[in-house]
């Protein structure tokens, strides 16, 4: 696996973020928009790749924000 330095990782998830706010924007307008501000607190790679990947098959807003939400409700690992 590749070392991937703190400003590459910052980069690659502002790129996903500025495709999530395409997406959202593209798919849902405004409401889709709205979630913006729930989802830049995310700081987890894999999940943001998730969310970028579910919009194309969301139906609602709602079932979009249940991904990430689910995500947040489940304990860590030991």
């Amino acid at each position: 696996m590749q070392y991937v330095t703190s400003f590459e990782r910052i980069a690659r998830i502002e790129e996903l973020l500025k495709g999530i706010a395409l997406g959202l924007k593209l798919k849902f307008g405004t409401p889709g928009q709205n979630l913006l501000p729930e989802i830049e607190q995310i700081e987890d790679f894999r999940l943001l790749q998730s969310i970028l990947s579910a919009i194309e098959t969301a139906n609602t807003v709602d079932e979009l924000r249940s991904i990430y939400q689910t995500a947040d409700d489940t304990p860590p690992e030991n």
